[in-house]
């Protein structure tokens, strides 16, 4: 029988293809998902999906948005790209 240790798992690559430089470029954009995650505003099916990743106090559902940690070494190559671009626009 052959398994995957956990330490071999990578996180997904769904959301490779998002383009989150766009997004962290574009105050409309970003406002938009900002307002979705806090409730103050509607919700594309792209936000509603990032919403439901959350639990209501705010900390995360699933084990692959604690990528943002950077201890994770479990990241996609693009998605470490992608939180190193949010965290910087974040800071800012």
């Amino acid at each position: 029988m052959i398994t995957k240790s956990k330490c071999d798992e990578s996180y997904t690559n769904k959301y490779d293809g998002v383009d989150l430089a766009e997004i962290l470029a574009s105050e409309r954009l970003l406002n938009g998902y900002v307002s979705c995650l806090l409730g103050a505003g509607p919700c594309t099916p792209d936000g509603n999906e990032l919403k439901s990743e959350y639990s209501s106090d705010g900390s995360y559902k699933r084990e692959y948005l604690t990528r943002l940690h950077p201890e994770q070494e479990k990241s996609t190559n693009k998605s470490k790209e992608y939180e190193e671009n949010l965290k910087d626009k974040l800071i800012e």
